[in-house]
């Protein structure tokens, strides 16, 4: 497991074993604040975020920095990442009305995903690596869109409070949301995803 950390006497990700809850050994870069990190699907990599405009690609067998991506200059700091199945693309969520797709080995922008523009704070690829989930701060939406074309897909409305979290199912046919009010979604994507047009969709449970 990994997991970032911040205080005024340690800004570091710490890579833990499961097993016994020791630090297998942790890692930082300078004065950036990491807000987000990820094991990259193949297990060969851990991929980093934060307000320094840049991702970070570790080493995940030794935390060795395998290079860093500088981002355009107008992109603000990142609020969360995640990777695709392929383990070759990422998507970046910020609260500055963005959320775009990367090429993981150059750090090219390959899309900006049709949202709109809201505070995002949260992201998620599909299994297949079809559809990107992602929750924004405030009542706002979660949002599915299309990764191969950008646009939206559906809006989830549940009237959560920001939503700090969001996760697919193993299979890529629920969706679960958590939020700062506390409260927990469990989506029914179940064809919604196969549907050509933008839609509103119910809960499946709560």
């Amino acid at each position: 497991m990994a997991a970032a950390s911040y205080s005024n006497t340690r800004d570091v990700v710490d890579v833990l074993d499961l097993t016994t809850g020791e630090i297998y050994y942790s890692f930082s870069e300078g004065d950036d604040i990491i807000t987000s990190v990820e094991f990259s699907p193949n297990g060969a990599s851990i991929i980093a975020g934060g307000y320094n405009k840049k991702i970070y690609v570790f080493n995940a067998s030794d935390g060795q920095l395998i290079h860093s991506l500088d981002l355009n200059d107008s992109y603000p700091e990142i609020f969360d990442i995640a990777f695709a199945p392929d383990s070759k693309t990422f998507v970046t969520a910020n609260n500055f009305n963005d959320v775009s797709a990367w090429d993981y080995e150059t750090g090219e922008l390959n899309i900006i995903f049709d949202f709109g523009h809201y505070p995002f704070a949260s992201v998620e690829v599909s299994p297949d690596g079809k559809w990107v989930a992602v929750g924004c701060l405030s009542v706002y939406p979660v949002f599915i869109g299309d990764m191969n074309t950008g646009k939206l897909i559906a809006k989830l409305e549940g009237g959560q409070d920001s939503v700090q979290s969001i996760k697919f199912f193993p299979g890529g046919n629920r969706l679960v949301t958590s939020a700062a009010d506390g409260s927990a979604m469990i989506w029914d994507l179940n064809g919604l995803l196969s549907s050509s047009n933008v839609e509103n969709w119910d809960l499946y449970d709560k």
